[in-house]
């Protein structure tokens, strides 16, 4: 589905207010500006309307900027669940992905997942 029509099936469901929400790959196509309206909204509207939001992500930085709750599965199984500083973690991303990175932690920034080398 193209960007523009993803957009307005997105509008249409958060029009209808449901208490879930399961989107695929909400933000792909879109450029970074929108992308990131489109996370901060859909953040908006989980904490002002208690919406439970799944959906999936392949970029994981923004995953783990804007996700609560992060699910890691390899091949269907899950891997880990949980805050995304949890899931997201070297090891996690070694199985789940088949590469190495590095999760650096620092306190005063979002957390920042920089891949090294495909394994």
């Amino acid at each position: 589905m193209r960007g523009g029509v993803a957009q307005v099936f997105l509008a249409q469901a958060l029009f209808r207010q449901p208490r879930v929400l399961l989107l695929g790959e909400p933000t792909a196509a879109l450029d970074l500006r929108h992308l990131l309206l489109v996370l901060e909204r859909l953040r908006l509207i989980a904490s002002q309307n208690g919406t439970i939001i799944g959906m999936a992500m392949h970029d994981l930085n923004f995953a783990a900027q804007y996700s609560d709750h992060v699910l890691g599965l390899d091949g269907g199984r899950k891997i880990a669940s949980g805050a995304p500083a949890k899931v997201l973690t070297p090891e996690t991303l070694r199985i789940m992905y088949r590469i190495e990175a590095q999760v650096p932690q620092d306190a005063g920034s979002p957390q920042q997942i920089l891949p090294l080398r495909a394994i």
